[in-house]
């Protein structure tokens, strides 16, 4: 491996940025000085050899400090969705150099913009949970579901059966006591969460040390089921299947020329018709439907994010390489665990599954202070609970939404057009908001009448609804 690494050192220099620079007075700069930390700021530099094959003034900044732990550590200064885009550039710059893979970079490209595009589909999992009502289900509907909780029933059982699941009030409790045994003295409801998941899962893989039971590896599967929920049931054919992606890459083509604020608006802007197009073309093998398209943009996007992973690795590499100042173990550590692919993620580096990373981070922290902990036994349940929180969630938010749709009449709206009139008992029924009732009544009258109110007239059935409800 530091072979790899010293072969990928000409492609690129780092210096240090002066401490006057703006950059060295950023936000997360000005917090760790204020904590007293050490910080300095690195910037690599492509070489003359592939700065023409990376978009103009391109650099990678990372903050270096070390923590009042003692622990060095390097911080991505430009967020980590920039992130991912500087170092796919700078990865496939020096891929298609150091493999001689000219060829190849259209495809990558094409892979590149699909990444991009999956990342605003519906199915992206970005469900945060912070809370009580996250991890709730309400009252009418738990008897359906068979639990008080989006939570898997093994967070607080164990795998030979003992134990009940945690409430969530038990469920900060013990987070809470594991976030103040690792060292944070006052944790908040977001950490208690998170620590609370982490103990949860640590006891179901046995007792505090998590390496005595054997659980599911993380797989493909599992991985992309923490990151995308499932398509839609109706699968294409392999025809069409193969009909649908040659369609996808006719479009992106088509539009390559495209300046990046047309481009981005066509394939990422809100009320994007991309799968509606692709959908409307006549195929050959039959009809084709928007959800066939999601389908398959939905594996196409998969296979991007194995493209996309192999261009940030190589450039973290590259950036690993050029460093003068020789890294620890502990420090190469850190770095290799955040941004180098990893094998219990599928060769995905964990700065690409920063959607997951709440619930991976206590799990990480033990990693990295070398904690006797099976790592990659506890993230595979780790993604294996997110996987069953978001999927439960979003089961749940859609048996609610059906619900208040029934509710508030949106089912018998093209009904209720047909009517002369409404008492206040059937308008009630169909609404459960004030103003809401008081809209409907007041159609109802105009129904009656043959015309529109005045508005001496609408107030006085908004005092009306106003007596009804005080008596």
């Amino acid at each position: 491996m530091a072979a790899v690494y010293h072969n990928l050192s000409p492609y690129g220099q780092i210096h240090q940025i002066a401490r006057a620079q703006k950059i060295a007075d950023s936000e997360p700069a000005q917090t760790f000085r204020e904590m007293g930390c050490p910080v300095s700021i690195y910037c690599w530099e492509p070489n003359r050899v592939i700065r023409s094959d990376v978009p103009q003034e391109w650099n990678l900044k990372f903050l270096f400090i070390q923590g009042a732990d003692g622990i060095r550590r390097f911080l991505t200064v430009q967020g980590h969705v920039n992130l991912i885009e500087y170092a796919y550039a700078g990865g496939l710059a020096i891929m298609s150099h150091f493999k001689r893979m000219r060829s190849e970079t259209n495809g990558y490209n094409r892979h590149w913009q699909l990444f991009r595009k999956v990342q605003h589909l519906q199915q992206h999992n970005s469900r945060k949970f912070g809370g009580n009502l996250d991890l709730k289900i309400p009252k009418y509907l738990q008897e359906e579901f068979s639990q008080k909780s989006v939570l898997p029933a093994w967070i607080g059982g164990t795998a030979d059966g003992e134990g009940k699941p945690w409430n969530f009030l038990e469920l900060k409790r013990q987070g809470k006591r594991l976030a103040i045994s690792k060292g944070q003295p006052e944790p908040d409801a977001k950490k208690q969460l998170e620590y609370g998941i982490y103990a949860g899962v640590r006891n179901y893989l046995n007792g505090e040390s998590g390496n005595s039971l054997e659980t599911d590896q993380p797989s493909s599967n599992l991985v992309r089921q923490a990151l995308y929920s499932s398509g839609s049931e109706e699968e294409p054919s392999e025809d069409k299947r193969q009909w649908i992606e040659e369609r996808i890459w006719e479009a992106l083509d088509k539009h390559f020329e495209d300046n990046l604020q047309k481009y981005d608006q066509w394939l990422l802007g809100p009320g994007n018709t991309f799968a509606k197009q692709i959908s409307r073309k006549t195929c050959p093998y039959g009809a084709v439907t928007p959800s066939q398209v999601q389908n398959v943009l939905l594996d196409l996007g998969w296979k991007s994010y194995e493209l996309v992973s192999q261009c940030v690795d190589f450039q973290m590499k590259a950036f690993v390489a050029s460093l003068e100042l020789p890294l620890t173990q502990q420090v190469l550590k850190l770095f290799q665990a955040m941004y180098f692919q990893q094998h219990y993620f599928e060769n995905i580096p964990l700065c690409m599954m920063i959607e997951v990373l709440p619930l991976l981070r206590p799990a990480i922290c033990d990693y990295w202070q070398e904690e006797s902990i099976n790592f990659e036994n506890v993230v595979g349940l780790l993604l294996k609970t997110y996987a069953i929180m978001i999927s439960t969630r979003q089961d749940v938010d859609r048996r609610v939404k059906q619900r208040k749709a029934t509710v508030k009449g949106v089912k018998v709206k093209e009904e209720s057009k047909n009517l002369k009139a409404h008492t206040y008992r059937d308008v009630e029924f169909l609404a459960e908001d004030k103003s809401e009732i008081n809209n409907r009544l007041i159609k109802a009258r105009e129904r009656q009448l043959g015309r529109k109110l005045k508005p001496n007239e609408k107030n006085q059935i908004e005092k009306h609804l106003m007596t009804k409800e005080l008596s």
